[in-house]
């Protein structure tokens, strides 16, 4: 070939090298891929300029340039499948593994630097050509052995955790195998044929050189795979349904699935490599300082945390938001961050909220429907006789003015006090029934607000003996029933939460026992304090809940009243008692011996009546 093109070839093959080695050089952060990286191309460097000077210049300095190039060709395989190893997986678990992979290189760079003591790699020289000894053939099986394990663990790996050949594998090998794929023709004709093939010119290993550094150069720095996360999670982020970002140790975002672009198109920049500038639409503002902040917890306590996110797009959006720290080898790389859209969740719960409380509205009317008729019936009676009591008033009105106007001097004291004591029995017993409606009206009142309401107040044990006494008095003589009160508690002592709401679920409950009766009974109502809890106990001994029915009634609406029952009872109940109250209900009950369901929830402790 033509002088002048040789070195074109050989200045750009050094220039190539040179751009190289300080392009990685100038990287601030380097890891140990990096110094691999640039120990191989420094390698390739050291061969071509010795073969340069002696192709170009014609310097014979045998014994100089055959020790640089041997040093390099010795030590490149080594440097090759340790590189091969740390693109997969960032790091050697031990420092000895090194060891291991460039022992070879060490016994035989020794083997051929004293080989003029044994000539076992070369027995002699003839001008440009050399004899071969036994262990020139045994570093030659060595060199191709390295390279292609190299070319086929990444291949391999590459395969395994993504499912295909990766560009940066890709990159990778292909610049293993230009400047080799000679080497194995070679050593395939050698086996079988018992001779090498001519190899290439020096000058041509010199460009195949250049090419296959910049390939690897490619592979470790454009790709800056292991300034990310290595291979082998990047397995797992292909096969993922859900928005993902992964994060390096700098908050700089390095990937991002077609998920999460389709979802935030809009409002994103993929151009930018920093989280603030990828995320600058207004859109992120609160969720960019919320991913910070447990980005550094997460890291610290190496754990996911798990958030949720109300982002203001159109229709709002929510997301649960996972972040998880990537650590290899104990040391923080980076952040891998999940968005799971579930705005459709959040609808259904809503949903399901809304169709709860329409559920316990319900119940809640059914309930008042069960007590207008013992109310009507207590109102009915005070009614009457008041209406009595003021006939009796007006008629001792009457008999009082008559009196005067008669003037009647005859008239004993005694007959106008008799007139008066009438009176006033009257009015007292008039004020009392007043007092009685007025109570009975006022607990239907607080009866009747909805329970939507949301209430955060207090009130006494006392005041919900009362509200319940005046709405089951009817409901209890009706059926002949008898309700024990057993208070071991203070009646002073404060619940926090709605009274309308407890009252309600008491009253069920005792109309419940009420109705396991056929001819009355009793009942015991027990409330006393323990371990820190107010225990509410409601004990009767009537017809009792089959196990069958016992094992649906708080997971179901499921009654035991046939058409007179809703179903609603137990199962609000126990909806209503945990989300209001933060307690909970269990129950104990066996056919024809009776049932005992017990309500508890934290106790207040501030004495002091809201």
């Amino acid at each position: 070939m033509n002088m002048s093109i040789i070195k074109i070839i050989y200045a750009l093959s050094i220039a190539t090298h040179l751009i190289l080695l300080l392009t990685i050089f100038r990287l601030k952060q380097k890891k140990q891929v990096h110094l691999f990286c640039f120990l191989t191309i420094l390698l390739t460097l050291i061969w071509v300029i010795p073969q340069m000077l002696s192709n170009i210049f014609n310097f014979n300095f045998w014994g100089f340039a055959i020790y640089i190039q041997s040093f390099s060709t010795l030590f490149s395989p080594s440097t090759l499948l340790t590189l091969s190893f740390l693109i997969i997986n960032e790091k050697l678990k031990r420092t000895l593994d090194y060891f291991k992979i460039f022992l070879p290189s060490i016994i035989f760079s020794l083997i051929y630097f004293t080989n003029d003591i044994h000539k076992l790699v070369i027995v002699k020289r003839i001008g440009n050509a050399t004899v071969a000894g036994p262990f020139f053939y045994i570093i030659y099986v060595w060199q191709i052995l390295y390279i292609t394990i190299a070319v086929f663990y990444s291949i391999y790996y590459s395969y395994k955790y993504t499912g295909h050949v990766s560009k940066q594998i890709l990159f990778f090998v292909i610049g293993i195998l230009i400047p080799i794929s000679s080497e194995y023709i070679s050593f395939i004709f050698y086996l079988s044929c018992g001779y090498k093939i001519s190899t290439l010119p020096a000058y041509m290993y010199s460009l195949t050189y250049s090419i296959a550094s910049i390939c690897i150069t490619i592979s470790v720095y454009k790709y800056k795979f292991m300034d990310k996360v290595p291979i082998s999670n990047k397995s797992i982020l292909e096969h993922i349904s859900d928005s993902f970002l992964v994060l390096d140790f700098k908050n700089n975002v390095v990937n991002m699935n077609q998920v999460f672009k389709d979802s935030f198109g809009n409002f994103i920049n993929v151009q930018e490599n920093s989280l603030f500038e990828v995320l600058s639409d207004k859109l992120f503002n609160d969720f960019k300082e919320q991913i910070i902040q447990n980005i550094k917890l997460a890291s610290s306590n190496n754990k996911t945390i798990y958030l949720e996110c109300a982002l203001e797009m159109n229709p709002t959006s929510y997301y649960n938001i996972g972040i998880t720290p990537i650590l290899i080898h104990k040391r923080f790389m980076g952040t891998l961050i999940f968005l799971k859209d579930i705005s459709l969740q959040k609808q259904v719960s809503e949903l399901q909220k809304e169709n709860t409380l329409r559920l316990i509205e319900k119940e809640r009317l059914i309930s008042l429907n069960q007590l207008i008729g013992g109310i009507a019936h207590n109102l009915k009676s005070p009614l009457m006789a008041s209406s009595g009591g003021i006939f009796i008033l007006e008629n001792n009105t009457k008999k009082i003015e008559k009196l005067l106007k008669s003037q009647d001097t005859h008239l004993s004291p005694d007959q106008y006090k008799n007139i008066i004591d009438d009176m006033n029995k009257w009015e007292s017993k008039i004020k009392q029934y007043l007092v009685y409606m007025s109570d009975v009206v006022s607990a239907v009142r607080d009866q009747t607000i909805n329970m939507n309401s949301n209430k955060n107040i207090s009130f006494s044990i006392e005041k919900l003996l009362e509200q319940i006494t005046i709405l089951l008095e009817f409901e209890l003589k009706k059926t002949n029933c008898i309700l024990n009160k057993i208070i071991k508690i203070s009646p002073d002592t404060l619940i926090d939460g709605d009274i309308t709401v407890l009252t309600q679920i008491l009253n069920n409950l005792i109309i419940n026992a009420i109705q396991s009766y056929d001819n009355g009974g009793c009942i015991d109502l027990t409330i006393e304090e323990t371990s820190q809890k107010i225990n509410f106990t409601i004990e009767d001994h009537g017809k009792g809940i089959s196990k069958q029915v016992m094992d649906k009634i708080f997971t179901e609406m499921i009654t035991t009243k046939g058409a007179n029952g809703s179903g609603l009872g137990l199962y609000l109940a126990n909806i209503a008692i945990k989300g209001q109250f933060n307690g909970s209900i269990n129950i104990e009950s066996e056919l024809d011996k009776g049932t005992k369901i017990v309500i508890s929830f934290p106790i207040k402790r501030d004495n002091s009546i809201n």
